[in-house]
């Protein structure tokens, strides 16, 4: 093989490397990949229902504010807060708890 040879031989190498289908992970980065995803808002559809709900259900939000947030009146926030309500001390929601019994 004579040295232009190589040097593309190489060349490809690196570039498959960097640039292919195959990349090189360290430990941590696989460990950062494979986290699950702590909270219920997380890959939710309701990400920001969920965080208002949750926001108002620790007094961090006002009714108006939330009722503003969301577009519902005060029986329908009420309603949602009864459905989705707060999370228990275990992570999992109201809803979820009482399925479980």
């Amino acid at each position: 093989m004579n040295s232009k040879k190589r040097k593309l031989h190489v060349l490809r190498l690196f570039q498959s490397r960097f640039h292919g289908r195959f990349r090189w992970l360290s430990n941590e980065e696989r460990l950062w990949l494979d986290v699950t995803p702590v909270g219920r808002e997380f890959g939710s559809k309701d990400f920001e229902r969920l965080q208002i709900l949750d926001i108002y259900s620790q007094g961090q939000l006002s009714a108006q504010e939330a009722m503003q947030h969301l577009g519902l009146n005060k029986i329908e926030l009420d309603a949602m807060l009864e459905k989705d309500g707060p999370p228990s001390v275990d992570g999992s929601s109201a809803d979820c708890a009482s399925e479980n019994k």
